[in-house]
């Protein structure tokens, strides 16, 4: 009786001994591709930070660019009111000079 009993029981055991290789198959394609998906997800956050590193950064130096156009416009402008300044002192220098010439020769003509 017991030689019957044991054939049932063992063809039992191989049967969930093949269900368990089976699951264990199956769970580890189930890991290998949530695996993948997790790589894939954490590439996809790595790209975005440095897309918005690097957006963040362009957009500092559109500033900091705008900033010196500024600068540059303000310091072109000042030079310009400079140079017309010099032109002007340059005039009245000449005017000056001319004058005192005149002083000058009316003075030896005086005596």
């Amino acid at each position: 009786m017991r030689a019957l009993g044991q054939a049932p029981r063992q063809a039992s055991l191989h049967t969930d001994l093949a269900l368990a290789r089976d699951e264990i198959k199956r769970l580890r394609a189930q890991a290998e591709e949530l695996h993948g998906k997790l790589r894939l997800s954490l590439g996809t956050q790595l790209d975005n930070l440095a897309k918005t590193d690097l957006v963040a950064r362009v957009d500092e130096l559109t500033d900091h660019n705008a900033r010196l156009l500024a600068e540059a416009h303000q310091l072109h402008s000042h030079n310009d009111q400079l140079l017309a300044q010099v032109t002007e002192l340059e005039d009245d220098l000449a005017a000056a000079r001319t004058s005192l010439r005149r002083q000058i020769r009316d003075e030896n003509r005086a005596t």
